[in-house]
């Protein structure tokens, strides 16, 4: 076990799973993957941008790019929106792609202008991402360029992002470098409230499923099968009251209202939250046991 690039023992596991670079997710010319997926390497003629795994939407984010050999032909950065660039495309060259060069200039929309300090092989380019605010610094070996701060928000390399994002990288032939999303140590200090990319740091938002049945304007009204626990639910648009208007049950909820707003006869529309997930359970048959 060493430091830097050469580290070799990594926490990475189903319930703390970090970023990685996506071989699957490619746009241009195929490079190499190697090194769990955060070394990246060009090695034929024409550009390709390579993205990490892991989308990032809110939040403030932190990772590094050591760089390699060849470093005018590969280029740090992120891609702002959904999409992906088209063949032999450099990053920074679209309206969506952001990046900062070895000559210290930054580019997006195929525009250049000053920015920071030029960078050589070895050395760390950190990428800064507050995706909460919309704004993007670069840092090398752990200064931030041009002054930005941030945490304070201000002198930002790009303003004015719109998500979601992902970390990113273009090469062109030769181009090669070490990415780390945090499953090693950093080898600088991100700023104060900015973290490593993994799912554990990402906030979870609430799942939903939705769906119909046929009502029966009965209190004793049908059961729906929903493959899970509701957290919430309403009906026809009207919130659920548990206990009033229908129960949980471990795979759905049955109704218990005869009113219109949720136990119309014919069709009732239905949506239901449950948190991080829905409970997995078997469907029931149709035979009943006293309590």
């Amino acid at each position: 076990v060493t430091s830097g690039v050469t580290f070799d023992q990594m926490t990475d596991t189903p319930t703390l799973n970090y970023s990685v670079l996506n071989p699957l997710d490619l746009s241009g010319t195929t490079g190499t993957y190697s090194a769990a997926n955060l070394n990246y390497t060009k090695g034929t003629a024409g550009n390709a941008q390579a993205y990490n795994s892991i989308t990032m939407s809110s939040g403030k984010w932190y990772c590094e790019v050591t760089m390699g050999a060849d470093i005018a032909e590969f280029v740090p950065g992120i891609i702002a929106g959904s999409a992906n660039a088209g063949a032999n495309r450099y990053l920074g060259q679209d309206t969506f792609t952001y990046a900062y060069y070895y000559d210290g200039r930054k580019i997006n929309a195929a525009s250049f202008s000053a920015y920071g300090n030029s960078y050589v092989a070895g050395d760390v380019i950190g990428i800064i991402l507050d995706a909460d605010s919309g704004k993007l610094y670069f840092s090398k070996n752990g200064t931030v360029q041009n002054s930005g701060d941030p945490v304070a928000g201000t002198n930002a390399a790009f303003t004015g992002l719109t998500g979601p994002y992902r970390f990113a990288v273009s090469s062109e032939s030769g181009g090669i470098g070490d990415f780390n999303f945090g499953q090693r140590a950093f080898a600088y200090t991100p700023p104060t409230g900015f973290k490593a990319l993994n799912t554990q740091n990402i906030t979870s938002t609430a799942v939903s499923t939705s769906g119909s049945f046929t009502g029966n304007a009965s209190t004793d009204g049908p059961f729906v099968w929903i493959n899970g626990n509701p957290a919430t639910l309403t009906i026809n648009g009207n919130a659920v009251t548990f206990g009033t208007h229908a129960d949980k049950t471990a795979g759905g909820f049955k109704l218990r209202s005869s009113s219109a707003s949720y136990n119309a006869s014919g069709s009732n529309s239905w949506t239901a939250t449950a948190g991080q997930r829905f409970v997995q359970s078997k469907k029931p048959n149709n035979s009943q046991v006293n309590p």
